[in-house]
């Protein structure tokens, strides 16, 4: 309750021409509990040395990767600032000085415009569900990062929300809800989703959906939260090369 605002830099992954560059974070969840989300858009330019993350070789690839940025937190109702780790040699050209201005004058007339989103998909994360999980392969690339990068794609903007916001009512009204990594939803949280059922609205579950409950697993958990009938298979968890 005494932290205002958090920050930290945006996906490492997909910096490169043509990618995300997305928030590593869940800036709606902030926004809906009076908090702010400060994105450290420490994109590397050309200029940068030594070359570790950075993706571009020109001075109009640099600047496409900044604009990308700023419209990456404009849209999402969010702050950042431009981050270089050299003090300066990073932005040592007039042209992105030139640009820092108009983006300037890009935020301040998006304030003047109607601050709501206009996304109509949800997300809803469990970070905490991932201590139930056990591979050899890295989990967090396995289950956010490669799975964001086909959101991003999807054509649909979404809404990122903690599955505690769902459970507090702080989720506004979406066509679709997709649960990211919804394993171990506690009885109350059940309940949340469940009054999310009807009236048009779509749920969508990626793995394992309520498959840990309180008394060990259960395939037949998860059939009464999704409706969906599951059998178990065992098999090495794939890796996925980023």
């Amino acid at each position: 309750k005494s932290i205002d605002s958090f920050s930290s830099p945006h996906s490492y992954w997909h910096r490169g021409l043509g990618e995300h560059g997305a928030i590593r974070h869940f800036p709606q969840s902030l926004s809906a509990r009076g908090k702010l989300f400060i994105d450290e858009t420490d994109e590397r330019t050309h200029l940068a040395t030594p070359q570790l993350f950075r993706k571009v070789n020109t001075l109009d690839e640099s600047l496409q990767i900044l604009r990308r940025s700023f419209a990456n937190v404009v849209t999402q109702g969010a702050g950042m600032w431009y981050m270089d780790h050299t003090s300066r040699a990073w932005y040592a050209d007039p042209a992105f000085f030139a640009d820092f201005a108009r983006y300037q004058q890009w935020a301040d007339a998006a304030l003047q415009r109607p601050r709501g989103s206009a996304a109509e998909v949800a997300l809803i994360a469990d970070p905490g569900a991932e201590r139930y999980l056990a591979a050899a392969a890295d989990v967090t690339a396995q289950f956010y990062v490669a799975q964001l990068e086909q959101l991003c794609r999807g054509g649909a903007p979404f809404d990122r929300y903690l599955i505690e916001d769902l459970e507090e009512g702080l989720v506004p009204k979406r066509k679709v809800y997709l649960f990211w990594d919804a394993y171990a939803p506690t009885p109350r949280q059940r309940r949340a989703i469940e009054r999310l059922k009807g009236d048009g609205r779509t749920l969508v579950w990626f793995f394992a959906p309520g498959f840990v409950t309180p008394d060990g697993l259960s395939l037949a958990a998860m059939e009464r939260l999704t409706g969906i009938r599951f059998r178990q298979q065992a098999a090495p968890f794939a890796t996925i090369r980023l």
